[in-house]
């Protein structure tokens, strides 16, 4: 369509300005076709149309979200070097780009660049990454970007707490955790539900239930909504190692004191549980219980019996 109009405007003798430029650029890189890309910008320069930050940093994202980054600092560095426009959103992509394709010593050196050229580095620059350093399990660099992000006075955010907790827990960290979640929680940065989401489970695996708990008693006291998935703490909950089958279904009575409706999932681990536990009859009176029964709770209610019965005949 972008393209259509720019040649009925060709042909009716008008002369595009640099917004209708950055227009017809955006349609030429979201298609890959950069050659063409390339001949716009000669064409504005023919005519006398300075491209602007718009248009140069419209080239350098669709460049990098083709996974061409290389090529995209690349342009970077060449509309610098003529003088054009570049803002903060340029580097930004580049960053994203590198770090999409997870080149983080290429996204790093950009970051120098910026430094360099007296562009201050925003959030969503070291969000991204953080983000990636997170995804490859550098928590002491994702710590230290963190720490320079906050000394630079940028605020810190949500997702970006979020991505550092999530990669202490996949690494196995869970005690520490929580510890950096109180850490955050205790500088006064915001919380939402998908971080507590994070730290709900962090004690659960701990087998601490009661903690668990008291950080979702905290949501209610900060007004952060809460939805069934928090409630959802898998086997480590319901696990007879921890010895936690009575707590889970007091916390399915306060689930629904909150207004929670418990779903399919969450009866299926309360049934497993109390069969894993030995509490076979306690399972069928819960099973019992339920209003909408499916065919996954009686499977899971069989299924139970038959390890259950196992296990005894193990231990006689």
């Amino acid at each position: 369509m972008a393209l259509a109009i720019y040649g009925h405007l060709k042909m009716s003798g008008l002369n595009p300005n640099d917004y209708t430029y950055g227009i017809l650029l955006k349609a030429l890189c979201r298609k890959g076709n950069f050659e063409e890309a390339r001949d716009v910008f000669r064409e504005m320069v023919e005519v006398g149309v300075n491209p602007n930050a718009f248009t140069c940093s419209t080239y350098i994202e669709g460049l990098c979200s083709h996974k061409r980054s290389d090529l995209g600092y690349e342009a970077l560095r060449a509309f610098r070097a003529a003088k054009w426009p570049i803002g903060t959103f340029a580097y930004t992509a580049v960053i994203r780009g590198f770090c999409s394709e997870m080149k983080l010593k290429e996204a790093v050196e950009v970051l120098f660049d910026v430094v360099n050229e007296g562009v201050a580095p925003d959030v969503y620059i070291y969000g991204a990454l953080i983000h990636a350093y997170c995804k490859a399990w550098n928590l002491l660099q994702c710590l230290a970007l963190h720490k320079d992000m906050l000394s630079n006075g940028i605020k810190t955010n949500c997702v970006i707490v979020s991505s550092i907790l999530q990669c202490m827990c996949e690494m196995g960290m869970v005690s520490e955790a929580v510890d950096q979640f109180k850490e955050f929680r205790d500088s006064r940065i915001f919380l939402d539900e998908v971080l507590y989401n994070i730290v709900v489970d962090a004690p659960c695996k701990l087998g601490k239930l009661e903690e668990a708990v008291e950080l979702l008693n905290e949501m209610e006291g900060r007004h952060v909504s809460r939805c069934c998935e928090l409630y959802d703490f898998d086997r480590w909950v319901l696990s007879p190692r921890h010895g936690l089958t009575e707590e889970a279904l007091e916390l399915l009575d306060c689930m629904e004191t909150q207004g929670l409706k418990p779903n399919s999932t969450t009866h299926n681990r309360i049934i497993e549980g109390l069969c894993m536990a030995g509490k076979l009859k306690e399972a069928e009176v819960f099973l019992n219980t339920l209003e909408d029964k499916c065919l996954e709770n009686y499977s899971t209610m069989v299924d139970g019996c038959c390890k259950g019965s196992m296990r005894k005949l193990l231990h006689c």
